[in-house]
């Protein structure tokens, strides 16, 4: 049976152009499927124990040999607006290093469980923006009803950490299943999720509690294969926040496009374009509530310098236009890595 897994990067797959670039968790994550801030990085505080456990589950009755896949990628880039500020913004170069391991099992012919953990450091050149630490982590259990109906529940955590705005700081933990299905070269992808994100440095006004949100989405996404070569994407999805710091409180809609493209058996490129609206239900401006509007640009180009080593350019371009002026803000990032994907270990 021909399984189409979203969470695993080395499995095969109908859309063999998006897989083999190494990118479909990014994908979604751009998409509004996954925990994203504008680092590219995820993390989730309960995955350890989340990874413990599927694991125990998994090897007490494998029908095939589990597995475990390590890389490591590191690079260099440069951010010339560190802090999403409208005026007096903070630039400099960085140097990345993001070690990875992912897991994955096939229990039968019909359910799948798959995993990983990342962990990502960036140091800014100059020092004096400071670095951050970035740990995702998700698992997740797939069950296949026929070779082209699945369903999927994830878990997913992330804790991210700013040396210098402490402001930054958040824990997020999320469940999100999912019901996938294939129609030719065209797979659908409809999930409902919800998460739960403390920010422990980030005291509200009233109270002195520290600001707890809980995010709620609906989402639909679509692959479609054009070509051997080329898969086209789209997505939308609505979210709601509600939060104790009412400001906070607000509704998003999402619309994203993309394209993944080979132009050989060794170098690829992927385009994606995230627009996103955001309503403030209590944040007022003058005699008005915030509205923002987010246009994200992300392009990558990869080159595959053998099975196990890839080079990879990186820009992103994000934009926000906001009725508070304060909030506007134009940000642009550059990274240049080179990616190694280690032998797979048979458990």
């Amino acid at each position: 049976m021909n399984k189409i897994n979203w969470t695993q990067i080395d499995t095969e797959m109908s859309f063999r152009p998006l897989i083999k670039s190494g990118g479909e968790i990014l994908v979604l994550r751009f998409f509004g499927f996954r925990p994203q801030n504008d680092s590219n990085a995820a993390i989730y505080e309960n995955l350890c124990l989340i990874f413990i456990c599927v694991s125990f589950l998994v090897l007490s009755g494998v029908s095939e040999a589990a597995s475990l896949t390590p890389s490591l990628t590191a690079g260099v880039g440069y951010d010339d607006n560190i802090d999403f500020l409208a005026s007096d913004v903070s630039r400099d170069g960085l140097f990345l290093i993001r070690p990875r391991i992912d897991f994955g099992v096939n229990l039968s012919g019909q359910d799948i469980i798959s995993g990983a953990y990342s962990y990502t450091f960036q140091r800014f050149f100059m020092g004096m923006n400071g670095n951050f630490t970035d740990n995702f982590g998700y698992a997740a259990y797939e069950h296949y009803f026929t070779e082209r109906i699945s369903i999927e529940l994830a878990g997913e955590g992330e804790i991210f950490n700013d040396s210098v705005v402490s402001l930054y700081n958040y824990r997020r933990t999320a469940v999100l299943p999912s019901i996938k299905y294939l129609m030719g070269k065209t797979m659908m992808i409809h999930s409902y999720g919800f998460s739960d994100i403390d920010f422990p440095d980030r005291t509200i006004q009233t109270g002195g509690d520290k600001q707890k949100d809980k995010l709620t989405e609906v989402s639909m996404f679509m692959l479609h294969g054009i070509s051997e070569r080329t898969t086209i994407g789209g997505g939308y999805s609505y979210k709601k926040n509600s939060s104790n710091n009412d400001s906070y409180d607000y509704t998003s809609q999402n619309i994203s496009i993309g394209v993944w493209h080979y132009f050989s058996t060794k170098a690829g490129l992927n385009f994606i374009y995230q627009y996103q609206l955001l309503n403030f239900d209590n944040w007022r401006v003058d005699s008005s509530l915030r509205k923002d509007s987010y246009n994200r640009i992300y392009t990558e180009l990869s080159y595959e310098i053998d099975k196990s080593a890839k080079i990879l350019c990186q820009y992103s371009y994000l934009f926000n236009d906001s009725n508070d002026v304060n909030q506007n803000f134009k940000k642009n990032y550059i990274f240049l890595g080179l990616k190694y994907t280690f032998e797979k270990w048979k458990i």
